[in-house]
């Protein structure tokens, strides 16, 4: 996964209005109400007529209540941990109360519904909160950020008033990381690829450090004294001589079908970067130079996410 901002980490307000309607239990109560006010014309009891205006006015005060619970209420894209299809997108965001009155019983959730839920008890006057809520991504490619539904039924459950907020970032899905094929290597020494074959490159001279194994790797390099002392698989690193660089190229799975070639070639990503080694990327329109860390992984994931047909 990696951690990214939007462009403007300011989510707009789709809607500035807030939607009420009743809900069920407040359908109910008007209907109760009703037949309340029918028996008190029909037996003219004053006590009865005195209830039935009670009941009104409590309706009636709780739609003010539960449209103002959302009125000064912002939402603020803050950020997006970018995954691959099939993963957790998990989506932070920031609410903000502009108003003089604590807002309660708030839920948030995504347009889309797989994502989770959120509900914040209460948020005081002028103060923020910051929340998160996940999706699992079906496709890969480039999406714009899903638009938050906030809604709520405070005080009485009565009415369901409820608020969008959209905002204008884009986020990644990259591909669903799979396949089995060994990691294909560059020969430095001649320039030529070895698509599915591991290389030894020779002149090592000073022993640096360890790494996990990846399938792919020479075998001639693993320590099996390290094998027998941690039942792990880790390989040496020298100092001097040429380090060998993994080609993930597109010729070394294009005879898979098209998405498939690009799962394989997410897995050939992200084990290169575990690798701790430089890696390239080519794509029949576009080549990514040897190289590693953080950043050259998002691009390489990204490019592979927005790739078309």
């Amino acid at each position: 996964m990696v951690f990214t901002k939007g462009k403007k980490g300011v989510s707009g307000l789709a809607s500035p209005r807030v939607y009420i309607v009743p809900t069920g239990f407040g359908f109910a109560f008007v209907g109760l109400l009703t037949a309340i006010v029918l028996t008190g014309a029909t037996y003219g009891n004053n006590l009865v007529f005195s209830l039935s205006f009670l009941l009104m006015a409590l309706f009636v005060v709780s739609m003010i209540k539960t449209n103002n619970n959302l009125k000064k209420l912002h939402v603020r894209f803050l950020s997006v941990n970018e995954s691959e299809v099939g993963g957790l997108t998990d989506f932070h965001f920031e609410v903000i109360n502009e108003g003089r009155f604590i807002a309660q019983a708030l839920q948030f959730r995504l347009r889309d519904p797989s994502t989770t839920e959120h509900l914040v008890v209460e948020l005081k006057p002028q103060t923020t909160m910051t929340f998160r809520l996940s999706a699992s991504p079906e496709k890969r490619g480039l999406f714009k950020v899903p638009r938050v539904h906030l809604r709520s039924v405070y005080p009485l459950g009565l009415f369901r008033s409820w608020r969008y907020f959209q905002s204008d970032a884009d986020y990644y899905v990259y591909p669903k990381p799979s396949g089995h094929r060994p990691i294909p290597y560059l020969s430095l020494s001649s320039e030529k690829k070895s698509p599915l074959s591991s290389l030894t490159v020779g002149g090592y001279e000073d022993f640096r450090e360890h790494r996990r194994y990846v399938p792919g790797d020479p075998v001639s390099r693993i320590d099996w004294n390290q094998l027998a002392k941690r039942d792990q698989l880790l390989l040496k690193q020298f100092e001097g001589g040429n380090q060998p660089i993994i080609n993930v190229g597109w010729e070394h799975a294009s005879d898979l079908d098209v998405e498939l070639c690009l799962s394989q070639m997410s897995q050939w990503v992200m084990d290169s970067e575990k690798s701790g080694l430089q890696y390239q990327l080519k794509l029949p329109e576009v080549t990514v130079a040897a190289a590693r860390g953080r950043e050259h992984y998002k691009r390489c994931q990204r490019l592979l996410a927005d790739f078309k047909n």
